[in-house]
């Protein structure tokens, strides 16, 4: 009786296989890991400072907000946010109303977060 081979795949195969597996691990290893630029690393440390705010109970400024900003705002989307910039200046945050997309809800929601300061 004849002892039959275990292994899974004839030694080519497997010769195969492990060159593949170390080229992949040679190919990820190369990649460049490039650090961000300067000005994303402002806007993403500004609009943590502005959310920080926002949980400290400290209103956003309506017209000096930025639409990433005005996104922290309940019920507010990227849309939205680009709506309500376009529609600066505001006198009242009741003018607000006006744009398509704010309803009375929304704006309950957002009327104690927002301030017509332009200086933050």
């Amino acid at each position: 009786m004849s002892q039959r081979s275990t292994r899974w795949a004839s030694p080519a195969i497997q010769g195969a296989l492990c060159l593949a597996l170390a080229l992949a691990v040679f190919r990820e290893s190369r990649q460049a890991v490039l650090p961000e630029p300067a000005f994303v690393v402002a806007e993403r440390l500004e609009l943590e400072h502005a959310a920080a705010r926002l949980r400290a109970g400290e209103p956003l400024s309506l017209n000096g907000a930025t639409p990433a900003e005005l996104e922290l705002l309940p019920g507010i989307g990227p849309r939205l946010a680009a709506r309500i910039v376009a529609g600066r200046p505001y006198a009242r945050v009741d003018e607000l109303l006006a744009i398509r997309g704010v309803g009375v809800r929304i704006l309950q929601q957002i009327r104690p977060l927002l301030t017509l300061d332009e200086a933050e």
